[in-house]
């Protein structure tokens, strides 16, 4: 049976902190200087699911990441990848290891026949439904906004979904999840959240309303309870939050731009996501072969020819409901 958490135990060295990451069964063993350990745990959390605790004795080590401080250089060779940073921001350096880490277990996964979908996912029951959509479409805002309006819904993940080809299961998500401050302050008036959460408008720079700063939060926070995997995936909704009323649509050509849809959320982590590590400004290779991405194309096909697949577009308050009926029927 896989492991269906992401444990991280950890070890050290008179310079570096090892860690040792179980991610489904993907297992990394990654080096590192030791200032980056809590800044890479962190940003760890926005695509790889909640860090159960230190769990000693994570074995056979299908991945090993080496990062190291030095001029600019990232050399990958199968399941090993040295990575050498030159910045004083361990911010930006722990980024680009996490992005490393993330990129190099999910091909792990792929080659296992699990694929992560940037999307979002609520449950009621055994059963869940994927929301899908470019960024900036809603699916997070969506999603929370479900589940605050109808406390039958529960939250299972924000940015990214795991999904086990050979069962069409939603295996795990990411309890953690980010929220534009527009969405906080005045798409989520009814529920009192800035009140609940403390937050005032003031405390916010200029330069973060104008860039519709996200801030990050856990499901507690709102009150919100956390769906149990595996799940049953029982739709696609691709979504468009919009100030008009709730349409439900299907183009004329939707098979196509259906498996365009499905087929982008697959691959979001390892093709469209930036190739270049920020902090050495190195250019990241492909490291996914013809035969890994056959395989997500083929897995995207056969969703689309067996879960339904629904266009939504409209207020969160009618995706909400639309959403709970939804549930309800499957």
């Amino acid at each position: 049976m896989r492991n269906q958490k992401t444990q991280i135990a950890e070890g050290r060295t008179p310079k570096n902190i090892l860690l040792e990451i179980n991610l489904l069964g993907a297992r990394a063993k990654i080096s590192m200087p030791y200032e980056l350990k809590d800044p890479f745990l962190k940003r760890s959390m926005r695509v790889l699911p909640v860090v159960c605790g230190v769990t000693p004795g994570v074995s056979q080590n299908q991945i090993e990441v080496t990062v190291e401080m030095g001029s600019p250089k990232l050399q990958i060779n199968g399941s090993s990848a040295e990575l050498h940073l030159s910045s004083d921001n361990s911010n930006e350096m722990a980024s680009d290891a996490v992005f490393l880490v993330s990129k190099l277990l999910e091909k792990s996964l792929n080659e296992n026949g699990i694929f992560s979908a940037h999307a979002s996912a609520v449950s009621f029951g055994k059963n869940g439904i994927l929301l899908l959509g470019p960024s900036g479409a809603g699916k997070t805002t969506t999603a929370i906004y479900s589940c605050l309006d109808n406390k039958s819904i529960k939250y299972v993940t924000g940015n990214r979904a795991f999904l086990d080809s050979k069962t069409n299961k939603i295996i795990q998500g990411i309890p953690d999840f980010s929220l534009r401050s527009s969405s906080v302050f005045d798409e989520y008036t009814k529920f009192n959240l800035s009140q609940r959460l403390n937050l005032s408008k003031n405390t916010f720079s200029c330069s973060q309303k104008l860039q519709n700063f996200k801030m990050a939060f856990s499901p507690s926070q709102f009150g919100i309870e956390v769906g149990k995997v595996p799940l049953n995936l029982r739709a696609i909704l691709l979504v468009r939050k919009m100030n008009s009323n709730f349409v439900k649509f299907e183009p004329e050509k939707s098979g196509k731009e259906e498996l365009m849809n499905v087929y982008s959320s697959l691959c979001e982590f390892s093709e469209i996501l930036p190739s270049v590590i920020v902090g050495a400004k190195l250019h990241y290779p492909d490291i996914f072969d013809a035969k890994i991405k056959t395989e997500r194309l083929n897995f995207a096909e056969s969703l689309v020819k067996t879960i339904p697949v629904i266009y939504a577009e409209g207020r969160l308050s009618d995706l909400s409901k639309f959403i709970g009926g939804l549930l309800r029927r499957v």
